[in-house]
């Protein structure tokens, strides 16, 4: 508006300067000049330009529009800005392996109001076990594939289009599709081993990471390593997704023949990834290295919280009060009486709080 007010100086100062309008022949009274004040400003009345054209119902309608622009940016601004200050950097990334603490670490964080991803990509979730419409190692791979492919640098990093979180909870995931093969990192596809495969771009791909965000936060989530081994072992066909990844990238001769044989594997595996994970950032000291281990409980909380100056409380062990149902459960049934006993309860209390509504 300050140009309104400059030219409105101007045309008091001097009358004979003719108007845009003016010199172009056109000249209407009841239109208001860009380069003339309002005539009745010019004969001493106290209504300035700026509420004319406020005033006018073009006037009215950019107000409306101007206000409207303003509160979107407001909102805008206050949902970038939702989380708390932290003390380290963004993005974090949790670089341990799978079944170490990966869904405690993304409510941990998404409960403060930061943009969090868990196995999935590229909209943020509120709950660790549900997302998408992507898996987060589809859109990794389908990006390093693109580079490999066109050799040229892209305008996002690998990170940022694949969602640009605050924090990257899991970011590994299933490597093959079925009988068409296992994606690689250079955009090509592997039909050479039958069987799953994990894509672990937290061990194998720490230089791309590294590249895509240099001075992000890394938390390394560990946990007893019998504990991890247990819990691989009984996860699906995790323990074969892992021996065949590790197969498929020449680190092994050969699979495993039997449990102890995977056992011995995954506790090997475990051991070196968290050295590998240390030995790297000790060469890339850009990185803050936060040390957790899920075993220790509150304790793995409370470090996140001291280290990101958040609030401990959110904290919880997701995963952990079902498990411990279930190993109560076998311990004292077994395991088909541990479920039937579990499920006679449930349906026991249903009847009771359905009993307790109809009486009220």
């Amino acid at each position: 508006m300050t140009i309104f007010r400059r030219q409105e100086e101007q045309s008091l100062n001097n009358n004979s300067i003719p108007t845009s309008r003016q010199l172009n022949g056109h000249h209407h009274e009841d239109e208001i000049d860009v380069m003339r004040p309002p005539i009745s400003h010019m004969h001493g009345s106290d209504v300035s330009v700026e509420s004319s054209m406020k005033n006018s119902p073009k006037g009215k309608e950019r107000h409306r529009k101007h206000e409207y622009k303003m509160k979107r940016a407001k909102v805008t601004k206050k949902k970038k800005h939702q989380h708390p200050e932290i003390n380290l950097p963004l993005p974090v990334l949790a670089v341990g392996f799978p079944k170490a603490g990966t869904s405690s670490i993304f409510s941990f964080f998404q409960q403060q109001k930061f943009r969090s991803q868990h196995w999935y990509c590229c909209k943020s979730q509120n709950d660790p076990q549900r997302g998408g419409p992507f898996l987060m190692a589809d859109c990794l791979l389908r990006y390093m594939g693109s580079v490999a492919s066109d050799g040229e640098e892209k305008n996002q990093t690998m990170l940022q289009e694949c969602g640009h979180f605050d924090v990257y909870a899991e970011i590994n995931g299933p490597r093959c599709d079925g009988d068409k093969g296992c994606r690689l990192e250079d955009g090509s596809v592997d039909t050479g081993i039958t069987g799953p495969r994990i894509f672990l771009p937290q061990h194998f791909n720490l230089p791309e990471l590294h590249d895509s965000a240099p001075n992000s936060t890394w938390i390394l989530n560990t946990r007893l390593v019998s504990d991890w081994v247990e819990s691989v072992m009984n996860w699906s066909d995790l323990q074969h997704q892992f021996a065949n990844e590790y197969y498929s990238q020449g680190r092994i001769n050969e699979l495993p023949k039997n449990a102890e044989e995977m056992k011995a594997f995954l506790k090997e595996i475990f051991l070196n990834h968290t050295d590998h994970v240390k030995e790297f950032v000790s060469r890339h000291p850009s990185h803050a290295l936060i040390e957790i281990n899920i075993t220790e409980g509150d304790t793995a909380g409370q470090v996140l919280a001291e280290s990101f100056g958040l609030d401990a409380s959110y904290w919880t062990a997701r995963n952990q009060r079902w498990r411990i149902t279930w190993q109560n459960s076998v311990r004292f049934f077994g395991g088909t009486a541990g479920w039937l006993m579990f499920a006679g309860t449930t349906a026991y209390m249903c009847s009771i709080i359905g009993l307790a509504m109809t009486m009220l």
